[in-house]
């Protein structure tokens, strides 16, 4: 693959997630994605104050969003042209090595919670996870009313990938079809039909048939689609005056932190309030554009918040297992100390931190796989069919 400008490539080896006219790494949007997971794990082991916890799924879509068109226009810029393969190389690399181990660790921790027979009942639901796809398994959704099911988080890493199995694609045939209009205008266009499309039917049908709303890629693409918006129209943003951008990136984590306080189990979700998060996020990530000084970077791009956001992958995951395991041993969340619990939140940080150094980065990085796009999704496929063995084999 090319490095044509070192535009592509940070010193590290990763790709730079940000659109060729923004800076080639982030600090704020890294420590976004700490800020992301924190309010999720606050939300799952109970902390007080952080009843909307939840919200920090929104905030993860929104960067996903503007990491993955970055992606795309930093290749698309440095080679003429946005590779298929390349893409889903990446992807594989970085999302399906983790999702396997911790769908096989998950289902030996609820077997040890639960017994046999119940781990049988959720095989089903185990195997649309492994082809991101639990979110459409609507039985084990509405299940979960009876027994929350051990993955339940991996409906937005299925809403995520489902997203990437169009987008790709959509970039590519934006610049090849319809009218003769500049590449922008007509993506940009594309975009915000669909933030419409999305965020209205968000609003109409949230309360409405129950859970499906919440895990539907439909009601969901718009957070996505913002993020994606932001990494097309850079060049135009960085006209906003520093001082602007600053107060918009503080202004935009004040509104993240409502939603995260005020928001409730009861609050109709995603519907028309998720636009506080997204707007939230959306804020930060265009206010960080010019880097101001008195920006929310100071805070969101501090060594702890950085390195929290490095891990928010493995966070988001692991901490299924650690959760299953605590309440098997010490009965629901509600009746373990506040102490204890955030203590189960620092052993899932030690937990993503190991995975993320010893086994992540080997996999993600490995000169061999990086080389060959093709084996790396070789490599995936052998991950997946090597989790669905596993799969039937654990439920026996």
């Amino acid at each position: 693959m090319t490095t044509t400008g070192g535009e592509r490539f940070l010193s590290t080896g990763d790709e730079a997630g940000t659109a060729p006219n923004d800076r080639k790494y982030r600090p704020d949007v890294e420590g976004m994605r700490a800020v992301a997971i924190l309010l999720v794990l606050f939300l799952h082991f109970a902390i007080p104050g952080f009843s909307g916890g939840g919200i920090g799924v929104d905030v993860f879509f929104v960067i996903s969003g503007f990491v993955i068109t970055g992606l795309l226009l930093r290749e698309r810029d440095s080679t003429g042209r946005t590779s298929l393969l390349n893409f889903y190389a990446r992807r594989g690399r970085r999302i399906i090595p983790l999702a396997t181990l911790v769908i096989v660790v998950t289902l030996i921790c609820d077997r040890l919670a639960v017994g046999q027979a119940a781990t049988a009942a959720v095989v089903g639901p185990a195997r649309w996870v492994v082809f991101f796809a639990f979110n459409f398994d609507y039985s084990a959704i509405q299940s979960e009313v009876f027994r929350p099911s051990p993955f339940a988080s991996f409906w937005s890493l299925a809403v995520e990938e489902q997203f990437y199995l169009v987008y790709p694609a959509l970039i590519i045939a934006v610049g090849v079809l319809g009218r003769p209009w500049s590449w922008r205008l007509k993506i940009n266009v594309v975009l915000v039909a669909a933030v419409a499309a999305s965020y209205g039917w968000s609003v109409v049908s949230s309360g409405v048939f129950a859970l499906i709303p919440y895990d539907s890629p439909f009601t969901r693409a718009w957070e996505l689609a913002i993020g994606c918006l932001i990494a097309v129209n850079t060049p135009s943003l960085r006209w906003i005056p520093k001082w602007v951008a600053g107060a918009m990136s503080w202004v935009g984590l004040v509104l993240v932190g409502v939603a995260a306080h005020t928001f409730t189990l009861s609050t109709v979700y995603p519907g028309w309030v998720a636009i506080l998060p997204v707007a939230g996020t959306a804020f930060v990530i265009i206010g960080g554009i010019m880097a101001p000084v008195w920006g929310a970077e100071r805070l969101l791009g501090t060594r702890p918040m950085r390195a929290v956001g490095r891990w928010s992958y493995g966070l988001y995951l692991w901490e299924i297992p650690v959760f299953l395991l605590a309440t098997h041993w010490w009965g629901p969340m509600a009746r373990i100390s506040v102490v204890g619990r955030v203590g189960l939140i620092l052993v899932t940080v030690v937990i993503a931190a190991a995975s993320f150094a010893i086994y992540e980065t080997p996999i993600r990085h490995s000169p061999r796989l990086v080389a060959s796009p093709g084996l790396s999704v070789a490599c995936s496929l052998v991950f997946i069919i090597g989790s669905l063995v596993t799969i039937s084999l654990v439920a026996r």
